[in-house]
This record gives C-alpha cells, sequence and structure tokens, in this order.
C-alpha cells in the first residue's frame, strides 16, 4: 500500500547500515508520520530518512578522533546547536538513559535516539504550552501522555 510501518522501517534502514531498535523505528514513526497510525508515507520516510543522515552528519563533524563515539560534552555541544538548553540534572538524567551500559559515550544510533527523544519532548511540551511562555502545567493524565509519546 506504500505505507511503512516499524518493522519495515527498521529492515529499510538496516539495508543503510542504520541499526535500530524496533522501539526506536516505532518513534520515528511516531514523530514523522502525520497521520499517527503506525505506519508513514514515501514522503515521509524521506524526511524522516534526511533528518536520521542530518544527525549523523552532526554526530560525525562532533566525532573529531573518528572514534565512531561521542563523549557527553560533545553530545552536549551538538545538541546545543539543535537549540536544546538542558540544565546539567536534565542533560546527565537524559543521556543515562541513552547510555544504558555507562559509558560514557554514545555511537550514533544512541545519539540519534536521544535526539529523536528530544525532538518528542519538544513537540509534546510545545502541545501543551498554549500561552507560548515555556512553563506547563500537567495533570497525571496528561503527564503519562506526555511522557508516553516521547519514548
Amino acid at each position: 500500500n506504500g505505507w511503512m510501518d516499524a518493522g519495515e522501517l527498521q529492515k529499510a534502514l538496516g539495508m543503510s547500515s542504520l541499526n535500530f531498535s524496533l522501539s526506536v523505528t516505532a518513534q520515528m514513526i511516531r514523530v514523522y508520520g502525520k497521520a499517527r497510525e503506525g505506519s508513514i508515507t514515501p514522503e515521509e520516510f524521506v524526511n524522516l530518512f534526511n533528518a536520521v543522515q542530518n544527525d549523523i552528519d552532526a554526530f560525525k563533524v562532533m566525532d573529531t578522533q573518528g572514534r565512531g563515539k561521542l563523549r557527553l560534552d560533545q553530545v552536549r555541544q551538538a545538541i546545543s546547536q539543535k537549540g536544546y538548553q538542558l540544565d546539567d540534572t536534565a542533560f546527565y538524567t537524559c543521556c543515562k538513559s541513552f547510555d544504558p551500559d555507562r559509558t560514557g559515550d554514545m555511537g550514533i544510533p544512541e545519539y540519534i535516539a536521544l535526539s529523536l527523544f528530544l525532538l518528542s519532548a519538544r513537540n509534546t511540551f510545545a502541545a501543551f504550552d498554549f500561552q507560548r511562555t515555556g512553563v506547563i502545567t500537567l495533570n497525571f493524565g496528561q503527564f503519562i501522555y506526555a511522557t508516553a509519546n516521547c519514548r
């Protein structure tokens, strides 16, 4: 039908040596799919693929030693260049969730997953920031909805 679900997206990205978990490809679809039906159109795939490539390019610019990994200070610089300003607590807590083996480094898949999470968080926050004040109030149900949309 021309639409691609999370499993198909995972396989398609894998053909370009971009290996992501099914949960990350499902998140990609939630972020880049306009219909929000668990699949994306070919046009949305192109937008998603270009965004992933942009993240890879940004990663490679920061990876000055060619290790295939970024130190957390490099990750912070990269996300700052994307417009994300996080305090230390938010930054390090966020990084821990994308560094399950606690190496203090991030490879391309972890960096892209982090970037995707931050984009999801920004979009979800904006949906609740009706007055564009940078402050939101959520009840528990809204909080669950917001956090579920970010992962």
